[in-house]
């Protein structure tokens, strides 16, 4: 058992990402959230929709 050092929760071994000699890890959970990119903005969305549309198209 390990525990997380972003949440400070156990975690088992199939749930650790990076592990630390120290018994310490990175739990699947905080990875995820810390990895996560933002959304795109819905302005620039468009833009490339409309992009992809004419490239499409021609």
């Amino acid at each position: 058992m390990y525990f997380c050092t972003d949440c400070l929760l156990p975690a088992c071994l199939d749930d650790a990402v990076t592990v630390f000699r120290d018994g310490t890890c990175i739990c699947l959970s905080c990875h995820h959230r810390a990895s996560a990119l933002p959304p795109v903005p819905e302005a620039m969305r468009r833009t490339v929709e409309a992009l992809l549309a004419e490239i499409e198209a021609a």
